[in-house]
């Protein structure tokens, strides 16, 4: 049990190597966690400052690349940041999507992004060029 939350955890996924364990609350906080000792590594909160600033809507959707060096978030605002999951710095803002984004999964071995949508479509994206494919 990963305990600390202060309200209904939205979305959750564990690095490919299952180190690291990113879940997102309805407030927009994201904590990432520890896989073996089950402690909160890194909590960040808010999306206001330097630590992920950007999202005006709560996290609905998390993933990280195969790498586990980065962390994409998806949002009511229907985008999706790519973030520095080491360092909580944006790397990059995926738009295109006229619904909010619920689902994503990135393809193994690649920079390729599903994103699943409330509008009834998956897109898939190019991570590196931020190009629908």
């Amino acid at each position: 049990t990963f305990n600390g939350h202060s309200g209904p955890v939205n979305a959750v996924a564990f690095s490919l190597e299952g180190k690291q364990l990113a879940s997102t609350l309805h407030d927009r906080t994201v904590k990432l966690w520890d896989a073996g000792t089950r402690a909160a590594s890194q909590t960040l909160e808010g999306h206001s400052g330097t630590i992920l600033a950007g999202h005006s809507n709560s996290i609905r959707a998390v993933a990280f690349s195969p790498d586990g060096k980065v962390l994409a978030l998806g949002s009511g605002d229907r985008t999706v940041k790519l973030w520095d999951a080491g360092t909580g710095a944006v790397l990059q803002t995926l738009k295109g999507h006229s619904g909010v984004v619920w689902a994503m999964a990135f393809l193994l071995d690649s920079e390729v992004l599903a994103l699943g949508s409330d509008n009834r479509t998956v897109k898939l994206w190019d991570a590196g060029t931020r190009a629908v494919l």
